[in-house]
């Protein structure tokens, strides 16, 4: 080999030295913007994010928004109303005032006609407020004993319609009872007192009568007295009703039996087992022992 073919190879060999750093140098800028382009990409992600959570965000506090102004546009509504109630109160209240301010003037004028007039109708109204104040007094006391009654009055409806009730039920489970004993050719008397074995006998206790239900003949049919579990009355006991004689012209009575059959704390309600001649009423006395 001569000397230029001597450089020709090492020329060669210079290019390809050359090629192979050129190649490495084209692939290590490709991977440098490869992981620029992924981070700046990343970036972007986060920042599309958060520009969506901040949009979310910012619905939610324009919805609030939308919902807090049609809050007080609701409550502006409502005082406005109550503005205009009030101004209109107020326009009938100058009336009355200026009413009261005329008929003031009106009788003011006239008193002074005279001294005896003045007196006379100084008088006449120091009475006619007392008896004012009076009827006053007497309207209300009236007005609350209206109300008393209608209150005591809805209290026993209450009351009727819940032992009505009671007394349905029991009246559907006696004929059922009846019915079942009958098929089963099993004779039962309710009063029969070996039936009460478990009951634990009442201590002495004196009571009285506070309300009745009379049947179609007017006898009593139940009776509600006032004692009730708070004194040891239970279900199944037998109290005896009867009439002191406390009052001119009465003697003492007995008038029959009261069988318990359902009780309240401080009230039960009993079946009246009544003698031939006793007629039993509101405030007749009860007692477990006679």
């Amino acid at each position: 080999m001569n000397f230029v073919g001597k450089v020709f190879v090492v020329l060669q060999l210079l290019g390809g030295f050359a090629l192979m750093g050129f190649a490495g140098a084209v692939f290590s800028a490709q991977q440098n913007w490869k992981a620029h382009s992924e981070s700046v990409q990343q970036a972007l992600d986060k920042k599309t994010a958060d520009l969506t959570a901040m949009e979310t965000e910012l619905e939610k506090r324009k919805d609030q928004a939308t919902e807090d102004r049609n809050a007080f546009e609701d409550k502006i509504r409502g005082l406005e109303a109550q503005l205009t109630e009030t101004n209109r109160e107020n326009v009938d209240l100058a009336k009355t005032n200026e009413q009261l301010n005329t008929d003031l003037a009106t009788s003011e004028q006239l008193a002074k006609t005279t001294a005896d007039q003045e007196k006379a109708r100084r008088f006449e109204a120091l009475e006619m407020r007392k008896i004012n104040v009076k009827l006053h007094e007497d309207l209300n006391a009236k007005t609350a004993a209206i109300q008393k009654h209608k209150d005591e009055i809805f209290a026993q409806k209450i009351r009727l319609e819940h032992y009505l009730a009671k007394h349905d039920k029991l009246q559907s489970d006696h004929a059922l009872a009846k019915k079942v004993l009958a098929q089963h050719a099993i004779k039962f008397d309710p009063r029969d007192p070996t039936l009460l074995v478990g009951v634990t006998p009442p201590t002495l206790v004196v009571g009285h009568i506070i309300e009745t239900r009379p049947t179609k003949n007017r006898n009593v049919e139940y009776a509600e007295i006032s004692l009730g579990s708070d004194d040891d009355i239970a279900k199944g006991h037998t109290l005896y009703i009867y009439r002191t004689g406390g009052k001119p012209g009465e003697q003492p009575k007995y008038l029959g039996k009261l069988h318990i059959i359902d009780v309240y704390t401080d009230t039960a309600v009993g079946t009246v087992e009544r003698v031939k001649t006793g007629v039993i009423r509101k405030g007749d006395n009860v007692t477990t022992k006679l």
